[in-house]
């Protein structure tokens, strides 16, 4: 009976896919194959080659590896040059509302089933307020910008490690990639400040013509071409 549930299964998971959807059916079977098990992150090995003897120290020093802390002692003369020119002179007054364009290209672009942040608001959640309320966001996000403020509630995340070469047991601190959950209102605020900054930095032509990557309308492979 158990060797049938499993033939069905196959069966069942084999006639779920189309032309649509076959990577992506493949690949969360590759997840559930291969990630869904609990590392024992009691014991994980450092760089030094010791190890940590306790939870709390493991997670003191993944905390430390994933997420340096940004401070002005850490700074370089370059970036100090930088924060302090970031920091004068500035009004907010200067930066022009966002429209209900921008702001209707952000919420539409969102994908539906992908995990939430700590607020367990779902995308499709939002895209229906966006919908039901279309000024809702507009004021919300507009609020931020005028008052220079990002909502220290969007900049928590449920963090999830993920070791790398099946490293499950005492994994090595390098070997873990740390997999952040944010809120997604968070990040609809973070792409309409980014877009702001894309669109001034190529309608000024500020950045360099040799850089592919991450850059709308190329590919790494325009590289080859140049």
């Amino acid at each position: 009976m158990l060797e049938e549930a499993k033939v069905q299964s196959w069966k069942d998971f084999l006639e779920d896919i189309n032309e649509h959807n076959v990577w992506k059916k493949i690949y969360t079977y590759g997840i559930k194959q291969n990630f869904m098990k609990k590392i024992e992150v009691s014991g994980i090995r450092l760089p030094n080659g010791s190890a940590t003897t306790s939870v709390e120290e493991t997670i003191n020093e993944i905390y430390k590896k994933c997420f340096p802390i940004d401070t002005i002692n850490t700074d370089t003369p370059f970036h100090g040059l930088q924060r302090t020119k970031a920091l004068e002179n500035y009004s907010s007054s200067l930066d022009p509302l966002f429209t209900t364009a921008e702001i209707d290209g952000v919420i539409n672009s969102l994908k539906l089933n992908k995990s939430p942040g700590p607020d367990c608001i779902q995308n499709e959640t939002l895209k229906r307020i966006h919908l039901m309320f279309p000024c809702f966001f507009s004021k919300l996000f507009n609020a931020c910008l005028q008052l220079s403020t990002f909502p220290r509630s969007w900049k928590r995340a449920n963090i999830f490690l993920i070791p790398k070469n099946n490293d499950f047991r005492g994994p090595h601190l390098d070997n873990l990639r740390c997999i952040s959950l944010l809120p997604t209102i968070g990040k609809c605020l973070e792409k309409l400040i980014v877009n702001r900054i894309s669109w001034f930095l190529h309608s000024k032509k500020l950045l360099n013509e040799t850089q592919f990557g991450f850059t709308p309308q190329k590919c790494c492979e325009d590289a080859l071409l140049t």
